[in-house]
Formats: structure tokens, C-alpha cells, sequence
């Protein structure tokens, strides 16, 4: 026998592309065809946090914690946010239409998922701060500019990449 209803959740979107439980179940993130994914309390409906791109956003994907939360959207850009505050942890713009989302088991890696040319492609990238960093540090014979730093990590401090590596020379060391 089926238990009731615990809540019933009313989107702003008419269209829901995908649903996603986090690992306790407590709880529920929606991606919408208004540009936004929404986190809300899986039990009550209350929301948590609005994480916004810049076109439909398709897939959604909690780590296997429940603290972060990955969203792919039309815009070939997919993003780790906080899932209780929705702020933008990092981003990565992509090539193709990201058509599914996961991580691995520690949470320091996210795979993507591209459709495309009658095949479906995977690659797996770094999905926290320290796991791109070390990604970067073992391809590049340099820090990042001020510039890749923003790209690719919104909103934190700039600071070394990679010690033992030289400063990009176009950048200043620290930003005015």
C-alpha cells in the first residue's frame, strides 16, 4: 500500500525537466525550464535555495553527501552549488548539451553526460575547489590569471594556484 503524499510542491516553471532526492531524503532539487534549479525541504515544500542559469536548466544531481548540489543546463555550462544556499561554488562551461550528471563516490569528481551526433559522451571533471586546483597544477607550468581564476572558481579569493610555479606575467600578484 502507498503512503500518502507527504507534500504536494508547486513549481513556478509549467515544465519540469528532472527530479533529484538527496542521499537522506530530506531534500529535493528541480530543474526547470525557466533557467532555474530549485531546492526545496522534500517533506514540507519550504524552499532552500534558487540556483539560476542562463537557459533551461535539464539535469540536477546532489553528491553523495547532500551538500552539493550539480545542475546542467541548454546553456552548455553546468555548475556546483551549495544545496542549502545555492551559491555558486564553481562552473564549467562545456561543448555539447549536457543530457545527464553524477558524482563519483568522494564528491571530488562530477561526470557529465553529452549527447550528440547519434552518440553519448562521458568525461569526468575535478567538481571541488582543491580537486581542480590539483587537476590545473599537473597540466599547467603556471598559476591561473585572475581571469581562469574567476571562470572557473566565482567568487573566492585569488590566490597561488600551484606553489612552485611561476606568476602569469601578464597579472599583477595581487589584485588591486
Amino acid at each position: 500500500r502507498a503512503r500518502e503524499t507527504a507534500a504536494r510542491l508547486r513549481e513556478r516553471s509549467i515544465f519540469v525537466k528532472e527530479v533529484a532526492f538527496s542521499p537522506d531524503g530530506s531534500l529535493l532539487a528541480s530543474a526547470s525550464d525557466d533557467d532555474t534549479a530549485q531546492v526545496v525541504e522534500a517533506r514540507t515544500g519550504k524552499p532552500v535555495a534558487l540556483v539560476r542559469h542562463g537557459n533551461s536548466v535539464k539535469v540536477v544531481a546532489f553528491s553523495p553527501d547532500g551538500s552539493l548540489l550539480a545542475t546542467g543546463s541548454l546553456e552548455k555550462a553546468a555548475q556546483v552549488v551549495d544545496a542549502r544556499t545555492g551559491r555558486v561554488l564553481l562552473r564549467f562551461p562545456v561543448e555539447k548539451r549536457i543530457v545527464g550528471l553524477g558524482w563519483n563516490a568522494d564528491s571530488r569528481f562530477l561526470r557529465l553526460a553529452f549527447a550528440g551526433d547519434h552518440a553519448i559522451d562521458l568525461i569526468e571533471i575535478p567538481a571541488t575547489p582543491q580537486s581542480i586546483l590539483d587537476d590545473i597544477c599537473s597540466k599547467v607550468p603556471r598559476n591561473l590569471t585572475h581571469e581562469e581564476w574567476d571562470q572557473f572558481l566565482p567568487g573566492r579569493p585569488y590566490r597561488r594556484t600551484c606553489e612552485n610555479r611561476s606568476w602569469p606575467t601578464s597579472e599583477p600578484q595581487t589584485r588591486q
